[in-house]
């Protein structure tokens, strides 16, 4: 669909990324890519981590469902978000993260044995089902969801996953100074560590 259709210009430059990726590498790329490449649970774990070390006092202990892939490569985040990596600051405009993230502690738990986590499964479910009678439109009659709506569940901050109607930087709030490059940073902490 990419090469048959005419997109908006703005679109259309950000699909030719897909295309070139298609020219040089071929769908067969998309059966290289390790297990698990796709797994949210560290990414967005971390940013939860890197907000709260902003806005907490002290030292974090965290409690993470051992089911997830963030469990396997769990050398990678002690190290990343322990409190004695060098103090830095990395990132782009208005997302920059703020090292050390004072995690001292992680531990994996099994979510049948670890009754906040059984709570955070609860909350997730009921979330997940709020947030899709929202992105259907509020359309089928969902008395469970209607009653979400008006819990204080709907006060969460949400970030959204699907594309959002703004698109330039000046709308995304993307514009100002960039730190140093989070990847190259990342890395350094972790080269000596394998990937799981």
């Amino acid at each position: 669909m990419f090469f048959e259709q005419k997109f908006p210009k703005p679109f259309d430059d950000l699909f030719g990324l897909i295309k070139v990726s298609h020219f040089r590498y071929g769908h067969n790329i998309l059966r290289k890519i390790p297990d698990h490449s796709l797994d949210i649970a560290f990414t967005d774990t971390f940013e939860l981590v890197s907000l709260w070390s902003r806005l907490l006092q002290g030292d974090i202990t965290l409690v993470h469902d051992m089911s997830t892939a963030m469990a396997k490569n769990k050398a990678i985040w002690d190290r990343v978000v322990h409190p004695d990596v060098p103090v830095a600051v990395v990132g782009h405009d208005r997302r920059k993260t703020y090292f050390p993230l004072r995690v001292i502690r992680t531990d994996f738990e099994n979510s049948k044995d670890f009754a906040g986590l059984q709570i955070v499964d609860i909350l997730a479910g009921a979330m997940t089902r709020y947030l899709k009678w929202i992105v259907e439109g509020k359309k089928n009659e969902d008395r469970y969801a209607e009653a979400l709506s008006t819990s204080p569940l709907s006060q969460f901050p949400v970030r959204a996953i699907w594309p959002s109607p703004d698109f330039t930087p000046e709308e995304l709030g993307t514009i100002g100074p960039d730190a140093a490059d989070p990847i190259e940073h990342f890395m350094e902490l972790t080269k000596d560590l394998p990937l799981k």
